[in-house]
């Protein structure tokens, strides 16, 4: 499947099977105005990698203090965020 981001960014990470998926809707509610789940892939070892489409606040430019938060929840092991302008393809 091919997923094309025009606007805001394309945001993927990578959990453990033990994430508690709940633990990321409280921060993306504070930081991004909006975000949209596209997809989530569940891999042989049973680590999810989750696929969103954000936007940041106009105060939050990329999103440094975002990434930092969301890196730091329990169980989140990579993130990753490509800007839509770059045409992320998937």
């Amino acid at each position: 499947s091919i997923v094309r981001v025009r606007e805001g960014f394309l945001l993927t990470f990578l959990a453990s099977s033990d994430f508690n998926n709940s633990a990321y809707k409280d921060l993306f509610d504070r930081h991004l105005t909006s975000y949209k789940l596209l997809q989530v892939k569940v891999q042989s070892n049973g680590d999810q990698e989750y696929y969103f489409s954000i936007r940041f606040g106009k105060n939050d430019g990329y999103g440094a203090d975002f990434i930092n938060k969301l890196k730091s929840l329990s169980g989140i092991k990579m993130v990753e965020i490509i800007t839509g302008r770059d045409s992320a393809e998937y």
